[in-house]
C-alpha cells in the first residue's frame, strides 16, 4: 500500500494500476501460501486486497471517487484503475488528504464524497 500512496504522490496527470485487486465492495484482505511439493518449505506468502478496500485507501490520499475510473475483467480477479491526480496536488497541499488520513486514525470511517 505504501507503493500506491508513492505512486499516486508521483503521478502528475493519470495514473494507471494493472491490479490483482478482486471484485467485493466490502474491506476485505486474502492471504495465500504455496509450499514445496513435499510440504517442508514456504515457497510463496501473498495477498489480494478487494476493490472496496483499494478505492477507500485512494480516498484517504485524497483521490475523489469521480476521479477512479474502473476496468473490470469479469470473474478473472483483475481490474485496471484509471486515476485521474490533476487538482490531487492542490488539494493534498491544501491539508485535504491529511485531514482524510487524520480521521481515518481516529476512526472516524465515514470517507468524504
Amino acid at each position: 500500500l505504501w507503493g500506491v500512496a508513492r505512486l499516486v504522490s508521483l503521478a502528475k496527470e493519470m495514473l494507471l494500476l494493472d491490479t490483482g485487486v478482486f471484485e467485493a465492495s466490502g474491506h476485505c484482505l486474502e492471504l495465500s501460501k504455496g509450499w514445496t511439493p513435499d510440504g517442508q518449505n514456504l515457497r510463496f506468502f501473498s495477498f489480494d486486497i478487494s476493490d472496496g478496500l483499494l478505492c477507500s485507501y485512494l480516498r484517504l490520499l485524497g483521490v475523489r471517487s469521480e476521479e477512479i475510473e474502473k476496468y473490470v475483467e469479469k470473474d478473472a480477479g483483475h481490474i485496471l484503475y484509471r486515476i485521474d491526480t490533476r487538482g490531487l496536488h492542490e488539494r493534498r497541499a491544501q491539508g485535504g488528504a491529511l485531514e482524510c488520513m487524520f480521521r481515518s486514525l481516529n476512526m472516524d470511517l465515514t470517507l468524504p464524497r
